[in-house]
């Protein structure tokens, strides 16, 4: 079983990292030609485009990972809802287009919505074979197929944004990854759907699925809210330099905590009813996140300005600032993916959706923030409310799983500690020095030195145990 998960996660996290780097060069080679403008409209589009897909779901991919005892008939009925609704929704969204325009006071948004608007069609037909190839933990499968869709709508981008198309090259690179996601999806899944239906499968998965259901409705709407709501109150140019940085904050995280989730869930979900292993791996998860995500966390922020002006160029210098905040809630996105994880995997969906209210509400204070003191202050407030959300989710766990809370919140506390004095010792004896990129090497080994050297030190015991366990 162990050698099964380490494969899983393996081959989720290469594909994690190759998707990451496509999307990270293809970011930075359009960034160099489009403008902050461009970025901002499209990113406005996007938000409405991620919330119907999440709606398209309705929480039965979740279901059926978590659930022990699908037949064809449970699968065939959730791939004809879920297909129905994804029509829908997709005439739905290509009606709302010209109203969303007139909100937004930008007409170009009417024909981009409604090009997008088939993506969502495209999203509901993955449902299932995503659902099936997971429990399996066939994720060679999932990796190589999300690699080759990402790598070739990329290249579709690169080449119309040289050829002058501007924003739809944005546009098209979303659509060819959506065609090409659902061809290849199909090509490596060996289920196929029957000419039966019922209702009675879908309710036994909706009791479960119902609650993720709303939960990930909320958490994408409270996602999207960054960017519909900075483009409304501010500019398409503030939003377009925040959804540059923010989007690296994001391709980090979905490099971590996309496997995290991916993997862990079905892992987890199947040993719900061993306590002893499932707080065993619970501790070891939570440790390696911690460690990992607060190092890359502070080489991130030492480097703030020589990724942003290396990587897209000085007209995206307004991006530096908003990059060193939003680093300091980094660590956060793959914690609490895990805190959500171990809940769920439990079978816990009821407690995770209305405690996940508490969450939204507190993230939603940060659009009250944003409205009455600035752009500045909302980004402060948002790390903020990261970090409480945290120490709720712990405290929660505690609670429902009976993990204790010392052991929760050791590895998050030691990581923090560790990544202040590197940082602090960094700025001591750190280098300063006009060429920003010598500067950053210099300081970012530094970090790395000591961040490294503290962190196994601390930790050597646990790291002892661990490797030990992967050996045998």
């Amino acid at each position: 079983m162990k050698r099964k998960i380490v494969k899983a996660f393996s081959w989720d996290f290469a594909g994690s990292i190759l998707g990451f780097g496509s999307t990270f060069v293809t970011s930075v080679i359009l960034a160099r030609i489009l403008t902050p403008e461009d970025f901002g409209i499209v990113a406005i589009a996007m938000a409405f485009i991620f919330i119907f897909n999440i709606v398209s779901e309705f929480g039965f991919k979740q279901a059926l990972i978590q659930a022990q005892d699908n037949d064809q008939l449970a699968y065939s009925s959730v791939f004809h809802f879920n297909l129905g609704f994804g029509i829908v929704l997709a005439a739905l969204t290509f009606l709302l287009a010209p109203s969303i325009a007139t909100f937004y006071e930008e007409p170009e948004l009417v024909p981009i919505i409604r090009l997008l608007a088939g993506t969502i069609l495209l999203n509901s037909l993955t449902v299932v074979q995503i659902a099936i190839l997971s429990k399996q933990l066939a994720f060679k499968e999932l990796s190589i197929r999300i690699i080759i869709a990402k790598v070739t709508a990329a290249v579709v981008g690169i080449v119309m944004a040289y050829e002058g198309f501007g924003v739809y090259a944005l546009i098209w690179q979303e659509i060819v990854f959506a065609v090409l996601n659902a061809i290849l999806l199909w090509y490596v899944s060996d289920w196929r759907p029957s000419m039966i239906f019922s209702w009675k499968p879908l309710k036994k998965l909706y009791n479960f699925g119902v609650y993720l259901f709303f939960n990930r409705m909320l958490n994408e709407v409270i996602t999207r809210l960054d960017e519909l709501l900075v483009g409304k109150i501010f500019s398409t140019s503030v939003l377009g330099y925040f959804d540059r940085s923010n989007s690296i904050s994001q391709n980090i995280n979905g490099v971590t905590s996309k496997s995290i989730y991916n993997v862990f869930f079905p892992v987890m979900s199947n040993i719900q009813d061993e306590p002893r292993k499932f707080e065993r791996m619970y501790e070891t998860v939570l440790t390696v996140i911690a460690i990992t995500s607060f190092g890359i966390t502070g080489v991130a922020y030492l480097g703030s300005e020589a990724i942003i002006i290396g990587l897209f160029g000085d007209q995206w210098q307004p991006s530096v600032p908003i990059f060193e905040i939003l680093m300091f809630k980094l660590f956060t996105y793959p914690a609490s993916r895990f805190l959500n994880v171990a809940l769920l995997a439990k079978g816990h969906s009821k407690q995770h959706f209305l405690f996940g209210l508490i969450r939204k509400a507190l993230r939603l204070s940060t659009y009250i923030v944003a409205f009455y003191y600035g752009f500045e202050a909302f980004l402060y407030a948002s790390v903020a409310v990261s970090f409480v959300n945290i120490i709720f989710s712990n405290i929660i766990n505690n609670s429902y799983l009976g993990v204790s809370l010392i052991s929760q919140f050791k590895p998050l506390l030691i990581c923090s500690l560790i990544l202040l004095i590197a940082i602090v010792l960094v700025r001591i004896v750190g280098l300063t020095n006009e060429n920003i990129y010598i500067e950053t090497l210099i300081n970012g080994s530094i970090f790395a030195m000591i961040y490294g050297s503290l962190s196994l030190f601390i930790n050597r015991r646990w790291l002892k145990e661990l490797i030990a366990e992967f050996r045998k």
